[in-house]
C-alpha cells in the first residue's frame, strides 16, 4: 500500500493529458482513504489485542501540534479548506503517552477534514478546570444527539456524514476512544446539525520536568518546488521504488540503499543528504534505529526520520525519546511533501552550502 500511494502520486505528476486529471485525483483519494483504513484497521486491533499500552509522560503540547498540523495542513489545502493552529503556551505540558496523544489528534484532525465541505478546521488547545483540553473544531454537517455516542464505535458513521465525498470506514473516531481510554483521558463531542462539531480530549497536567518534545522540522516552511539531496533506506524494491520516482519527480535528488552496507557507500562515494528516512524493520536484520543513529553522526546537518508499519516498539519509543521524527507507513505523499518543503532549501545558494 506504501508503494501503490508513492507510485500514483507520481503518476499523478507525470501527466499531461488533462482529460485524466479527474480519473488520477479519484485515484489518489481512492489510495489514501485505503491507506487510512488499513492503518486504522491495524491500530483497533492492536489496541484490542492488548499489544498496545500507555506510558504516560511528560509532554509539550505546542510542537506536537504543530507537527500534526503540518502533516495535515496539505491535506486540508487540497480540499480547499483551512487548517489553522492556535497553538498553547510553550509551557502547557500534559501527562500522555506521546505516541497515543499523537494518535488521537492525527484521527481527530483528519476526521473533520474528511466531513468537512466549507470552511476550515481549527486546532486549538484551551485550560479548563486545571486540565489542558485539546479541541479540534469544524464546519461540517454535525451530528446528531442520539448519534454522539455510538459514532466512536467501528465502522459507524452519523447520518449526516453520509453525503460527504470521501465518508470514510467509521473506523477514525473508534482509534481515537481508545487511544483515550487507554490514557484515561476524557473524550467528549459538541456538535449543532447544519453547523459543525468540536471534539475534545482533556489531558493532566504533566507531573514530571522531563519533557518528551515531538520532533520538529529543522527550518520554516519555504514555498516554490523542491530540490536537495535526500537518502531513503529502504529494502522493499517496490517501496523503493515508489520513494525514487516520487522525489524524483519533486525535483530532488535521491539515492535508495537497502540496507547499513549500500546507505553508508553511498556516503563515501560523496552524496551528502539533507534529509534522510530509514526503515524501523530491515530485512538484513538490521536496527533500523540504530542505522539512523550512526547516520546522523555522519551527516549532523540531515534532517531524518524514522519510518515504520509497525505501532508500538521498543525501537520505536526509543526514537520518539530521543527527538527523532517517525513516519508511520503507509506515508501519505502530501504529508510527505509538505515535510520535505520544511527540511529542504529552496534555493541553489542554500542546496550547495549543505553538506555531511
Amino acid at each position: 500500500m506504501h508503494a501503490v500511494g508513492l507510485l500514483a502520486e507520481s503518476i499523478a505528476l507525470r501527466n499531461r493529458d488533462p482529460a485524466l486529471d479527474a480519473t488520477l485525483q479519484n485515484l489518489r483519494q481512492g489510495v489514501q482513504s485505503l491507506q487510512w483504513m488499513c492503518n486504522a484497521l491495524l491500530d483497533l486491533s492492536r489496541i484490542e489485542a492488548g499489544a498496545v499500552q500507555a506510558r504516560p509522560q511528560a509532554v509539550a503540547l505546542a510542537p506536537l501540534l504543530r507537527e500534526v498540523a503540518t502533516l495535515l495542513g496539505e491535506s486540508a489545502r487540497t480540499r480547499g479548506l483551512v487548517l489553522r493552529l492556535r497553538p498553547p503556551p510553550a509551557s502547557a505540558r500534559v501527562q500522555a503517552d506521546p505516541m497515543l496523544l499523537r494518535q488521537c489528534v492525527v484521527n481527530l484532525v483528519h476526521n473533520a477534514l474528511r466531513y468537512t465541505q466549507r470552511g476550515g478546521v481549527l486546532l486549538a488547545v484551551r485550560r479548563r478546570a486545571g486540565h489542558w483540553q485539546v479541541e479540534v473544531w469544524d464546519t461540517g454537517p454535525g451530528v446528531a444527539a442520539e448519534e454522539r455516542e455510538r459514532i466512536f464505535s467501528p465502522f459507524t458513521r452519523s447520518a449526516s456524514a453520509r453525503v460527504a465525498d470521501d465518508a470514510g470506514y467509521g473506523l477514525g473516531l473508534a482509534v481515537v476512544a481508545r487511544c483515550a481510554e487507554l490514557m484515561d483521558a476524557p473524550l467528549g463531542l459538541v456538535s449543532r446539525l447544519g453547523r459543525g462539531s468540536r471534539f475534545w480530549l482533556r489531558l493532566p497536567p504533566a507531573t514530571s520536568s522531563a519533557v518528551v518534545v515531538a520532533p520538529t522540522p529543522a527550518t520554516v516552511a519555504r514555498q516554490g518546488g523542491l530540490q536537495g539531496r535526500c537518502l531513503v533506506v529502504e529494502d522493499d524494491p517496490q517501496v523503493a521504488a515508489g520513494w525514487q520516482q516520487l522525489l524524483q519527480d519533486w525535483g530532488v535528488q535521491v539515492r535508495c540503499a537497502a540496507d547499513g552496507a549500500e546507505a553508508l557507500g553511498w556516503l563515501e562515494q560523496g552524496f551528502t543528504p539533507q534529509a534522510i528516512f530509514c526503515d524501523q524493520r530491515l530485512r538484513s536484520g538490521e536496527s533500523g534505529f540504530a542505522l539512523l543513529q550512526r547516520l546522523q553522526a555522519l551527516c549532523p546537518d540531515a534532517a531524518l526520520a524514522m519510518v515504520s508499519g509497525e505501532w508500538d516498539s521498543p525501537a520505536l519509543r526509543q526514537a520518539e525519546e530521543e527527538g527523532y521524527l517517525v513516519l508511520r507507513k503507509p506515508v501519505a505523499p502530501e504529508q510527505l511533501h509538505a515535510l520535505l518543503r520544511q527540511w529542504l532549501p529552496d534555493s541553489s545558494e542554500d542546496y550547495k552550502k549543505n553538506s555531511c
